[in-house]
């Protein structure tokens, strides 16, 4: 009976972000700068990227996550990891906002 309620939200987000993800152009200003700060952690040591940055590092570590897994992947073309990488930390975000609420 729990179960029903789950995969109905789980159901109506992943439809919510295949229209989000097929419609969007690009990122918000916000998102590209947790994207370039995601890119950073690829280019630069970890240590000096998180002292050197504003924001916290677990959203950009979690970019970072799926751009590297969207590489491996076979996805070269870096608009499409940033595509991949958007629709893949949405949906841990609903994972964490599921597990958060006690409704998993």
């Amino acid at each position: 009976m729990k179960l029903l309620p789950v995969l109905s939200i789980i159901a109506v987000h992943a439809l919510v972000q295949v229209h989000l993800i097929r419609a969007t152009v690009c990122p918000a200003r916000d998102g590209a700068r947790y994207f370039n700060y995601a890119l950073r952690l690829e280019e630069e040591p970890w240590l000096q990227v998180i002292r050197s940055s504003v924001d916290h590092p677990g959203y950009p570590i979690l970019l970072h996550a799926a751009l590297s897994a969207a590489k491996a992947l076979g996805v070269e073309s870096p608009p499409e990891r940033v595509h991949v990488a958007g629709g893949v930390t949405s949906l841990a975000g609903l994972c964490f906002a599921l597990c958060a609420f006690g409704v998993v």
